[in-house]
């Protein structure tokens, strides 16, 4: 699914929404880890004092990676329930048609998911969580605004 199309994309939507420099983000090899094992779902700012949180570092950092397209599609098919969200707004950018695809799983589940909102701590299906991606509540450059 590696197609030069998708990682111009990729580059474009990355240079149009960073206002930081990826050595601002502390990028690390264990960026897939990190966002592949995250516990909850959150907006771009949600630590404390304001802080990116490290699971969100790790998203921007995949995101800027030559190989962010596989990564995406094996965070989806992997990672945590939140990581999988994560996965699913970049694809619906990135990779209409797998987006499409894997849609459907998401629309009816009813699994729990942390989420963390401007420090307001709560839970969310998956399922309502995926509506926010559906209706463009939740899209990728809101994670590159600082």
């Amino acid at each position: 699914m590696k197609t030069s199309r998708s990682r111009i994309a990729a580059s474009i939507l990355f240079c149009l929404f960073s206002s930081q420099s990826l050595a601002e983000w502390q990028c690390s090899e264990n960026d897939y880890e990190v966002l592949k094992n995250a516990e909850e779902f959150t907006s771009a700012r949600t630590g404390y004092a304001g802080d990116v949180p490290d699971h969100i570092n790790a998203y921007r950092c995949l995101l800027s990676r030559a190989d962010a397209q596989e990564q995406l599609i094996r965070l989806q098919t992997e990672g945590s329930k939140p990581a999988q969200l994560y996965a699913m707004i970049a694809l619906h950018d990135l990779l209409p048609g797998y987006y499409q695809q894997k849609a459907e799983q998401y629309v009816t589940d009813a699994a729990s998911v942390k989420t963390m909102e401007e420090h307001i701590a709560g839970d969310a299906t998956v399922a309502e969580l995926f509506k926010q991606i559906e209706s463009g509540e939740r899209v990728l450059k809101h994670y590159f605004e600082p």
